[in-house]
């Protein structure tokens, strides 16, 4: 969350705007995530032992924006 954070100071950006792109980034550059459509959703299937980013997680990174 921390680079997060000092992507989007940097870029001026929102941190949720920043998360996108860096997922978006890290998506897109042979990470080994692989991103499926599940409805309207887009679903990233993790490697096992991914850190997962729950509620509390979430609401976290708001109340910290």
């Amino acid at each position: 969350m921390q680079l997060a954070r000092a992507y989007a100071r940097a870029h001026s950006l929102r941190l949720g705007q920043a998360v996108s792109l860096l997922v978006r980034r890290g998506a897109g550059a042979g990470s080994g995530v692989r991103a499926r459509k599940a409805g309207t959703l887009v679903v990233f299937d993790l490697p096992s032992g991914a850190k997962r980013v729950g509620v509390e997680d979430v609401q976290h990174a708001l109340e910290s924006e």
